[in-house]
């Protein structure tokens, strides 16, 4: 399957940075080329990149907060 793996690094404090990669609703304010986001349930949502109103993208989202990582999947 294919797939990328990003790293970042910043100096705001880690909760705030969790609350943003936590909630994909507020995707569209960090993420370039999200323009909407309506969550599905818990753990899924669908995703609507910028000029495409008409091209739903379906996610999911798992996060593992003891390890530190967030995984986004199409």
């Amino acid at each position: 399957m294919p797939g990328f793996t990003l790293t970042s690094r910043t100096s705001a404090p880690v909760e705030e940075v969790w609350k943003l990669l936590f909630d994909p609703t507020r995707f569209p304010e960090w993420w370039a080329g999200v323009e909407t986001v309506r969550t599905e349930g818990p753990d899924r949502y669908t995703m609507w990149p910028d000029g495409y109103p008409d091209f739903p993208m379906p996610q999911s989202l798992r996060t593992e907060q003891d390890a530190g990582r967030v995984t986004v999947s199409c």
